[in-house]
Protein backbone atom coordinates (compact mmCIF):
# COMPACT_ATOMS: atom_id res chain seq x y z
CA UNK A 1 0.00 0.00 0.00
CA UNK A 2 1.37 3.39 -0.95
CA UNK A 3 0.17 6.19 1.33
CA UNK A 4 1.20 9.81 1.13
CA UNK A 5 2.11 11.04 4.60
CA UNK A 6 2.72 14.57 5.76
CA UNK A 7 4.03 14.31 9.31
CA UNK A 8 6.17 11.73 11.08
CA UNK A 9 5.64 10.92 14.75
CA UNK A 10 8.21 8.40 15.96
CA UNK A 11 7.59 5.18 14.01
CA UNK A 12 4.21 6.43 12.78
CA UNK A 13 2.99 8.79 10.08
CA UNK A 14 -0.13 10.89 9.65
CA UNK A 15 -1.86 10.17 6.34
CA UNK A 16 -2.06 13.33 4.22
CA UNK A 17 -5.49 14.99 4.31
CA UNK A 18 -6.76 12.94 7.26
CA UNK A 19 -6.32 12.43 10.96
CA UNK A 20 -5.30 8.78 10.49
CA UNK A 21 -2.09 7.55 12.04
CA UNK A 22 -0.33 4.51 10.56
CA UNK A 23 2.81 2.69 11.58
CA UNK A 24 4.35 -0.18 13.49
CA UNK A 25 3.02 0.97 16.89
CA UNK A 26 -0.57 0.93 15.64
CA UNK A 27 -0.16 -2.56 14.20
CA UNK A 28 1.45 -3.83 17.42
CA UNK A 29 -1.39 -2.34 19.49
CA UNK A 30 -3.98 -4.10 17.33
CA UNK A 31 -2.10 -7.41 17.59
CA UNK A 32 -1.75 -7.05 21.37
CA UNK A 33 -5.47 -6.35 21.75
CA UNK A 34 -6.34 -9.33 19.53
CA UNK A 35 -4.42 -11.68 21.87
CA UNK A 36 -6.26 -10.53 25.02
CA UNK A 37 -9.23 -12.54 26.27
CA UNK A 38 -10.90 -9.67 28.08
CA UNK A 39 -12.24 -6.18 27.51
CA UNK A 40 -9.78 -3.38 28.11
CA UNK A 41 -6.58 -1.70 27.13
CA UNK A 42 -3.15 -2.98 28.10
CA UNK A 43 -0.05 -0.85 27.87
CA UNK A 44 2.64 -2.15 25.53
CA UNK A 45 5.01 -4.46 27.45
CA UNK A 46 7.90 -2.68 25.68
CA UNK A 47 7.28 0.26 28.03
CA UNK A 48 8.77 -1.81 30.84
CA UNK A 49 7.68 -3.09 34.21
CA UNK A 50 4.82 -1.73 36.27
CA UNK A 51 7.37 -0.17 38.62
CA UNK A 52 9.07 1.64 35.73
CA UNK A 53 5.84 2.86 34.15
CA UNK A 54 4.35 4.00 37.46
CA UNK A 55 7.55 5.92 38.27
CA UNK A 56 6.98 8.01 35.12
CA UNK A 57 3.35 8.90 35.86
CA UNK A 58 2.08 11.91 37.77
CA UNK A 59 0.56 10.75 41.09
CA UNK A 60 -2.82 12.17 40.02
CA UNK A 61 -3.08 9.75 37.09
CA UNK A 62 -1.32 6.74 38.66
CA UNK A 63 -4.69 5.12 39.62
CA UNK A 64 -5.37 4.76 35.88
CA UNK A 65 -3.02 1.77 35.67
CA UNK A 66 -2.80 -1.38 37.77
CA UNK A 67 -0.69 -4.50 37.92
CA UNK A 68 -2.80 -7.45 36.75
CA UNK A 69 -2.22 -10.74 34.89
CA UNK A 70 -3.88 -10.29 31.49
CA UNK A 71 -5.75 -13.40 30.26
CA UNK A 72 -4.86 -14.39 26.70
CA UNK A 73 -6.88 -16.33 24.16
CA UNK A 74 -4.24 -19.09 24.31
CA UNK A 75 -5.48 -19.89 27.83
CA UNK A 76 -2.36 -18.40 29.42
CA UNK A 77 -1.73 -15.08 31.12
CA UNK A 78 0.86 -12.38 30.71
CA UNK A 79 2.08 -9.82 33.20
CA UNK A 80 0.46 -6.64 32.10
CA UNK A 81 -0.34 -3.08 32.90
CA UNK A 82 -4.01 -2.60 32.04
CA UNK A 83 -5.76 0.74 32.06
CA UNK A 84 -8.15 0.78 35.02
CA UNK A 85 -11.38 1.32 33.07
CA UNK A 86 -13.38 0.53 36.24
CA UNK A 87 -11.96 3.51 38.16
CA UNK A 88 -14.48 5.75 39.96
CA UNK A 89 -17.58 4.24 38.33
CA UNK A 90 -20.63 3.53 40.47
CA UNK A 91 -23.37 1.68 38.58
CA UNK A 92 -26.76 1.14 40.17
CA UNK A 93 -27.35 -1.88 37.93
CA UNK A 94 -23.82 -3.19 38.51
CA UNK A 95 -20.71 -3.52 36.40
CA UNK A 96 -22.23 -6.42 34.45
CA UNK A 97 -24.82 -3.97 33.07
CA UNK A 98 -22.10 -2.30 30.96
CA UNK A 99 -21.95 -5.36 28.71
CA UNK A 100 -24.37 -7.16 26.40
CA UNK A 101 -25.13 -10.78 27.20
CA UNK A 102 -22.53 -13.14 25.76
CA UNK A 103 -23.62 -14.83 22.54
CA UNK A 104 -21.24 -17.79 22.64
CA UNK A 105 -18.65 -19.58 24.76
CA UNK A 106 -15.76 -17.31 23.68
CA UNK A 107 -17.74 -14.19 24.60
CA UNK A 108 -18.77 -15.76 27.92
CA UNK A 109 -15.12 -16.44 28.76
CA UNK A 110 -14.13 -12.90 27.70
CA UNK A 111 -16.90 -11.38 29.84
CA UNK A 112 -15.95 -13.56 32.83
CA UNK A 113 -12.31 -12.41 32.55
CA UNK A 114 -13.45 -8.79 32.24
CA UNK A 115 -15.62 -9.05 35.36
CA UNK A 116 -12.73 -10.79 37.17
CA UNK A 117 -10.66 -7.66 36.49
CA UNK A 118 -13.45 -5.42 37.83
CA UNK A 119 -13.66 -7.59 40.97
CA UNK A 120 -9.86 -7.47 41.37
CA UNK A 121 -9.76 -3.66 41.37
CA UNK A 122 -12.64 -3.55 43.87
CA UNK A 123 -11.05 -6.20 46.14
CA UNK A 124 -7.67 -4.42 46.11
CA UNK A 125 -9.11 -0.94 46.76
CA UNK A 126 -8.23 0.32 43.28
CA UNK A 127 -11.79 0.95 42.06
CA UNK A 128 -12.14 4.37 43.69
CA UNK A 129 -9.63 7.08 44.44
CA UNK A 130 -9.96 10.13 46.73
CA UNK A 131 -10.99 13.19 44.75
CA UNK A 132 -8.41 15.42 46.41
CA UNK A 133 -5.62 13.43 44.74
CA UNK A 134 -7.36 12.72 41.46
CA UNK A 135 -6.73 14.35 38.11
CA UNK A 136 -9.94 15.89 36.73
CA UNK A 137 -10.04 13.20 33.98
CA UNK A 138 -10.69 10.60 36.66
CA UNK A 139 -13.68 12.19 38.34
CA UNK A 140 -16.48 9.84 39.42
CA UNK A 141 -19.21 8.61 37.11
CA UNK A 142 -22.59 7.50 38.45
CA UNK A 143 -24.81 5.37 36.21
CA UNK A 144 -28.34 5.28 37.67
CA UNK A 145 -30.92 2.67 36.72
CA UNK A 146 -33.29 5.42 35.55
CA UNK A 147 -32.67 8.99 34.36
CA UNK A 148 -32.24 11.61 37.08
CA UNK A 149 -35.29 13.91 36.77
CA UNK A 150 -33.58 17.26 37.46
CA UNK A 151 -29.97 18.35 37.76
CA UNK A 152 -30.60 19.52 41.34
CA UNK A 153 -32.05 16.16 42.45
CA UNK A 154 -30.19 14.56 45.36
CA UNK A 155 -29.49 10.91 44.72
CA UNK A 156 -28.22 8.14 46.93
CA UNK A 157 -25.30 6.32 45.32
CA UNK A 158 -26.10 2.63 45.06
CA UNK A 159 -23.83 0.05 43.50
CA UNK A 160 -25.71 -2.90 42.06
CA UNK A 161 -23.24 -5.78 42.52
CA UNK A 162 -20.02 -6.94 44.09
CA UNK A 163 -17.95 -5.74 41.15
Amino acid sequence: MNLETEQRLGDADFVTGSDHLVGRGIIEAIELEARQDCFGIMLDPALGSYEHVSSLLHPGVLPMVVRYPIPLKTGTQTDGIPVNWRLNITAELGTRSFFRPAADEAQQRNLAHTLDFAKHVRDTDQAYTPLAYTHFWLRPVYLPATPIPEPSTTIKLVHGDEL
